[in-house]
């Protein structure tokens, strides 16, 4: 509480001072006191607590902790680059930074070296590196655009999607363990929305998209990482529109790798606690 009255003052402030404007209406109906509602009104709407800020003083016990939406994330933009946040070696989950760097429209890659497709037994089964980038561009307005390209000696490069969001994030993950890790591309689509899709990296050195792995959060929260008996997951946490709301703050739904597609595995309701 003391945390939310020091980061909300001047909403606080407002709010005190927009109630005795409406009680002066009330008491003495002028000119004035409309004027000073109307005021007050329109200050505490734009000085209003934003939802972030009411999240990330809230956490899961012993599975998301506060720290786990601290946005002070250590990160650079540029090529190279993995906004990759792990919370804890219990839990297995990794999320998007999402850090200022996040929020820039900077271009970024990943780099990583696979096995070199061969085609007979005579040929020499060596490494080839292979880069992924994100590249943006500003749109006048709406959201940006971002093409994702793969770069592999010796072929032309090759934009194998194409999407629009308000900022992304790129990462590989060898989610099947066959030695070609696979992509995962998260974005923000909204002001309280966040989507991920996972690409699927063959042998032939060609993407193409992973059945099953287009989810959307709007609490919003999505995280990865691997069961106890190595199946890669998915997790995407939302908002509970229910009546119950107070009871449940969030619901998820945890999607699991099986067969080369994603299946929803089940789903669950969360009761955030105070941290």
């Amino acid at each position: 509480m003391v945390v939310f009255i020091r980061s909300n003052y001047l909403f606080l402030l407002a709010t005190v001072a927009t109630f005795v404007s409406i009680i002066w209406f009330l008491l003495a109906p002028d000119f004035e006191p409309v004027v000073t509602s109307l005021l007050g009104i329109v200050t505490c709407v734009s000085l209003r607590p934003k939802d972030w800020m009411l999240i990330r003083h809230r956490s899961m016990k012993k599975d998301l902790p506060e720290k786990f939406y601290t946005d002070d994330v250590d990160s650079k933009a540029g090529f190279i680059f993995n906004n990759v946040v792990l919370l804890n070696e219990d839990s297995n989950q990794h999320k998007f930074g999402w850090g200022k760097s996040s929020l820039e429209h900077q271009d970024k890659s990943v780099e990583f070296e696979v096995p070199k497709p061969y085609f007979s037994k005579s040929e020499c089964r060596t490494k080839v590196k292979v880069r992924v980038v994100l590249s943006t561009l500003h749109n006048t307005y709406g959201d940006g655009q971002h093409y994702l390209y793969v770069y592999i000696p010796d072929k032309p490069p090759v934009c194998f999607h194409q999407f629009e969001g308000i900022c992304a994030e790129i990462t590989v993950v060898d989610i099947d363990n066959d030695g070609y890790p696979e992509l995962i591309v998260g974005y923000k689509c909204g002001a309280h929305s966040e989507g991920i899709k996972v690409y699927k990296f063959d042998r032939e050195l060609n993407y193409y998209f992973v059945d099953g792995s287009n989810i959307g959060s709007d609490f919003p929260l999505i995280t990865w990482g691997r069961n106890p008996d190595g199946t890669f997951f998915i997790n995407a946490y939302s908002r509970n529109w229910e009546l119950d709301r107070e009871k449940y703050h969030s619901v998820y739904e945890k999607y699991v790798f099986n067969d080369s597609k994603f299946i929803m595995d089940s789903t669950s309701r969360v009761k955030w606690a105070d941290s």
